[in-house]
Parts: structure tokens; sequence; C-alpha cells
């Protein structure tokens, strides 16, 4: 596994909506308000450079941050 710049709150958030939940679904299954998801996507996608939520779990998963 590549050395992962994310923190384990944001990795349970990508591998979420990598599994095709919506965001209010996954802010609902992790006690978080769709904005909070979503600030923590944004914070995500600025460590990892990452333009867009596809780009973003599809670097996570060539690095094998998630499965």
């Amino acid at each position: 596994m590549n050395e992962c710049p994310l923190t384990w709150r944001e990795i349970e958030i990508i591998a979420l909506l990598a599994g095709g939940l919506a965001w209010k679904v996954v802010g609902r299954q992790l006690g978080l308000s769709s904005g909070q998801v979503e600030w923590i996507v944004r914070e995500a996608k600025r460590k990892t450079g990452s333009k867009t939520v596809v780009e973003l779990v599809a670097t996570a998963l060539r690095k094998g941050w998630i499965t």
C-alpha cells in the first residue's frame, strides 16, 4: 500500500462513495451532515490533486487505499 495522505474518515467516505452510495446516505450512515461529507471529500480531493470524485475514487483504488 502506498503512503496515504488521507485520514481514516476520508478513506471511509471514499470507500462508501465508491460503493455507489449518495452523499446524503453516506452522511446518514456515519452520523454526518451532507455538508460535512462534502467538506471532507473536498479536502481529500485537495490532498490528492483530484478534480472530481470519480478521479478521487480512481486514485484511491489505484494506490490501494480502498479495495
